[in-house]
């Protein structure tokens, strides 16, 4: 039976059988080459270093987070690397005892608890918008999906014509995290908002409902989408509750 001898594809493998996540796997990665680049270490001699008790990782790390804190990063920046480096510790160590809790990490403090908006206040976030936001809002309030997911929706993604008073939103495999597609399903409210919705109704009787090369809103897309794309869908409710005047 072959087996995989190189510590940092071991990491890998492990981490993406775990999270599911290429996203997950890119960011611990560049994480942890960015910590033996401090260190001046290879993956083999870091692992052979702390094996031998020579170091004490958990010292070097709290050095490490201290060099990451006097560059300004930021307390979930420093957290991710922290848990970047145990993880690798722990694949390629498993009977190695560590002392994490002698890490100190920062706190993460949120200005307010989290929590679900009301009817009323949803709608006070509407009536703040333009048609592509509200298409945004009301699409991610009223299916579930992601916000990688819905900024990557194609026109041919979504059904306003089979059922009666809700639409359907078919999320291909790519664009879920679990890999896989599935089906979701949205009010009668956020049925009537895409963009030219007459025209996709008038296109599905034709049979020609598909889009190539353009998202919801109607505008020309590319293979890779623009990173404000990710950013507005993630920070838009927020920004129109503010101007709502109850955030």
């Amino acid at each position: 039976m072959q087996t995989v001898s190189d510590p940092l594809e071991v990491f890998t493998a492990r981490l993406l059988r775990r999270s599911g996540s290429q996203q997950t796997v890119i960011s611990y990665r560049f994480m942890l080459l960015w910590f033996l680049k401090w260190l001046g270490l290879s993956p083999a001699q870091l692992i052979e270093k702390v094996e031998s008790g020579q170091i004490l990782v958990e010292d070097l790390i709290n050095d490490w987070l201290d060099h990451q804190q006097t560059l300004g990063h930021s307390p979930q920046t420093m957290r991710v690397s922290f848990f970047a480096v145990k993880k690798f510790l722990q694949v390629s160590l498993p009977r190695h005892t560590f002392f994490w809790d002698s890490v100190e990490l920062p706190k993460i403090r949120n200005v307010e608890p989290d929590r679900i908006p009301s009817k009323s206040e949803l709608l006070r976030i509407l009536n703040h918008a333009d048609l592509k936001d509200r298409v945004i809002v009301t699409l991610a309030v009223s299916s579930g999906i992601r916000e990688s997911a819905l900024a990557g929706l194609k026109i041919r993604d979504v059904d306003l014509v089979s059922y009666p008073d809700v639409g359907a939103i078919s999320v291909p495999g790519p664009l879920n995290k679990a890999k896989f597609p599935y089906v979701g399903f949205i009010t009668p409210q956020a049925r009537t908002l895409p963009h030219g919705t007459q025209e996709i109704q008038d296109r599905h009787k034709l049979g020609t409902v598909s889009y190539p090369g353009r998202n919801l809103s109607g505008s020309p897309t590319c293979q890779r989408r623009h990173p404000r794309t990710h950013a507005r869908g993630r920070l838009l409710v927020g920004s129109y509750a503010y101007v709502g005047g109850f955030a």
